[in-house]
């Protein structure tokens, strides 16, 4: 995470002052060397940045679509790459504090995980979550998918602790944002049922079994019967953090 924390915003800062200054007038120019803003000069502020930011806007959402394209093809160096480029460009338009570049953090990261780069990839998770947090809440639905990730890479880092620490966050915030019986959580509850067999805490396990169980009987029971025969036993779960990728949201935050 060093490269990222190290983005010269100076520099950023500056292009954009030579941006505006390329669309004012002479009187614009002199009001802003002098540290001044004129409604005109104001108004050339926001036709630049909002100009800027539409277009990337557009840049992310179709590096992304290359990238869920990638990914399901199992293209992984070209994804790693197209990952890569949608931090840079998040980064560079919209800064570290945005939404948009924590998405684009946890879809890189969740790359590095399934290219078993985990050492990067929990760094990354850790810097979507700390932009989550800083943005939204330590309780916002939005530090799931990044929880659940994390999780993932410490489990395949050999850090069991560090992995049931962030799936049993994932579920609580799942609890707070949707109900304690909401049926997404049972795939990081599995992931924790594992990790109990492995350690051999035979209550714990049946504890979790009996969970999944009683939340798939409820789904069931709402009308949602075809979602839960896709899971009717939880050994077809697949491992927490591991099968989605973050959505991009539909404007800079």
């Amino acid at each position: 995470m060093a490269r990222i924390k190290n983005v010269p915003i100076g520099l950023l800062l500056l292009l954009s002052s030579l941006l505006v200054q390329q669309t004012a007038t002479a009187a614009e120019k002199q009001s802003l060397a002098a540290g001044t803003v004129t409604e005109s000069s104001r108004a050339a502020v926001t036709t630049v940045t909002s100009r800027e930011a539409n277009s990337s806007t557009a840049e992310i959402r179709q590096l992304f679509d290359l990238y869920e394209e990638a990914r399901s093809s199992r293209m992984l160096e070209e994804a790693d790459t197209l990952a890569k480029r949608i931090v840079d460009v998040s980064i560079r338009a919209n800064g570290i504090d945005s939404k948009v570049t924590a998405a684009a953090l946890t879809n890189l990261a969740l790359l590095q995980t399934s290219n078993k780069d985990n050492d990067s990839a929990v760094r990354n998770f850790a810097a979507a979550i700390d932009i989550v947090e800083r943005l939204d809440s330590r309780l916002s639905s939005e530090l799931i998918v990044p929880l659940k990730g994390m999780g993932a890479a410490h489990l395949q880092a050999g850090n069991s602790g560090g992995a049931r620490d962030a799936w049993n966050r994932a579920v609580h915030i799942s609890h707070v944002n949707f109900g304690p019986h909401n049926f997404e959580q049972i795939e990081t509850l599995y992931s924790i049922g594992r990790l109990f067999q492995k350690a051999g805490l035979k209550k714990e396990v049946s504890r979790i079994r009996k969970r999944i169980i009683y939340l798939q009987k409820r789904d069931a029971g709402s009308g949602g019967i075809g979602k839960a025969a896709a899971v009717t036993h939880p050994a077809n779960l697949p491992v927490a953090g591991t099968s989605r990728p973050a959505t991009v949201p539909g404007e800079a935050q």
